[in-house]
């Protein structure tokens, strides 16, 4: 039982930890929902489908490599669905990341009107209304 609690243990840090890194690269965009929607319906369902089945049979039957089999499906249930964490923290990046480009897009407004101002029009690229 022991063993068993630190193979979930262990299956839930790991999980937690791809979370944080598809936290970091899909920053909670649609193709980030996808993958995790994806992941609940085609992995985490059928295992628990699985480890049900398991569990039930496990009782009728005394045989060691049930528990096995139904460790695993609990570690893998463990691993995948911790990647839901992972949507409200790539939310949260992702507003951070949009109002980042917000206050630059406000900052090149007084540029591009000093631009338009001295040249009679705006620049054909904003790049090159920035002084360096």
């Amino acid at each position: 039982m022991k063993r068993n609690f630190m193979t979930l243990l262990i299956a839930g840090g790991v999980g937690f930890s791809v979370a944080m890194v598809l936290s970091f690269i899909f920053r909670g965009d649609f193709g980030h929902g996808l993958i995790v929607a994806c992941v609940l319906i085609y992995i985490v369902l059928p295992l628990m489908l699985i480890a049900g089945i398991i569990f039930i049979v496990g009782r009728l039957w005394h045989r060691k490599w049930l528990s096995w089999i139904l460790t695993v499906a609990l570690a893998l249930m463990a691993f995948s669905s911790v990647q839901v964490v992972s949507m409200p923290i790539g939310w949260y990046l992702q507003e951070g990341d949009v109002r980042l480009a917000r206050e630059y897009c406000e900052q090149l407004i007084p540029l591009l009107k000093a631009h338009k101002e001295q040249a009679g029009s705006y620049p054909k690229l904003p790049q090159s209304a920035i002084v360096p």
